[in-house]
């Protein structure tokens, strides 16, 4: 698809935030948005797929837990590649922790079936935007940065805006993983067992 069909996408998902999702979760994801764009931009990829994948991302995270498990195997069917991956795997195996992260795969079956999205690397970035991947493409791994280093969020490391002007794609990618890993370390809260995975990896490597 063309730019122009994508920033039409993103207007359309734009206007229909709030009623999808709740207010501070429309807040994010348009923050998510511009973020994943101008990193876009950096790296040298079309910035309106960051826009789309960031506006995209979380507008299936209020729908009931039951209809996100069913969105998210039914793009799995339609994308055996995708399902294939260890990460995706987690998500749909794991009952403690998928309810957190069923609504990347979900809001990528309604991109793709409601908005006529067949970019896959667009797609990729939102299914995997929750869970993450070391084999993730580039804007995919934007998408993930974005969401997690976005200026909103709480827990922003202090140094997040140096990290972004400052590093390239794969550290700063790894670098976000870290600072995952380093919020809920600082919470006493317990890691997903794939993120514990990607972190190891990272760390090892």
């Amino acid at each position: 698809m063309d730019s122009t069909a994508l920033h039409e996408a993103a207007a359309r998902i734009d206007e229909r935030l709030e009623t999808m999702v709740k207010p501070h979760r429309a807040s994010h994801s348009r923050a998510t948005a511009r973020l994943a764009a101008e990193l876009c931009e950096r790296f040298g990829i079309d910035p309106a797929q960051g826009l789309l994948a960031g506006l995209a991302h979380d507008m299936c995270r209020d729908l009931q837990p039951s209809r996100q498990f069913a969105m998210a195997e039914a793009f799995a069917i339609g994308h055996p590649l995708f399902a294939a991956r260890e990460s995706f795997q987690s998500l749909l195996q794991d009952e403690r922790f998928r309810e957190r992260m069923l609504h990347g795969p979900a809001a990528a079956h309604a991109l793709e079936n409601d908005y006529g999205i067949k970019d896959t690397a667009i797609l990729e970035a939102v299914a995997f935007h929750s869970i993450g991947d070391a084999d993730l493409c580039d804007l995919a791994k934007i998408v993930f940065i974005a969401d997690k280093l976005e200026p909103g969020r709480v827990r922003r490391p202090s140094d997040a805006d140096s990290m972004l002007r400052t590093l390239s794609l794969e550290p700063l990618f790894r670098y976000t993983i870290a600072c995952i890993h380093d919020w809920f370390s600082n919470q006493g809260m317990e890691l997903s067992p794939f993120t514990r995975v990607l972190y190891a990896r990272i760390v090892a490597s």
